[in-house]
């Protein structure tokens, strides 16, 4: 898959941030309010860790993946990184 159509699946093909600053607090927050899917994760994760259930989060890129990752560490989720390569 091609970064371009990753960007078209978060819905963020319009939203490019330069990957020095890709990774910090405020440009993790505004790919999330870019992003209705991750949005919507990112809503839902709170109420369901409160009511003790495991999420399993499913992408076919390890760039979706690794936004993820990094999203769930400012968060401070736990959480467990299952690829192909683990």
């Amino acid at each position: 898959m091609k970064f371009d159509e990753i960007l078209v699946q978060l819905g963020l093909e319009d939203k490019l941030i330069p990957l020095e600053n890709a990774y910090n607090e405020e440009n993790l927050n505004e790919v999330i309010s870019k992003s209705a899917k991750l949005n919507f994760v990112m809503e839902l994760l709170p109420t369901l860790r409160n009511e003790g259930h495991w999420v399993l989060l499913f992408t076919h890129s390890k760039l979706i993946l690794n936004i993820i990752e990094e999203i769930l560490i400012v968060e401070k989720y736990e959480y467990i990184w299952i690829d192909g390569d683990t």
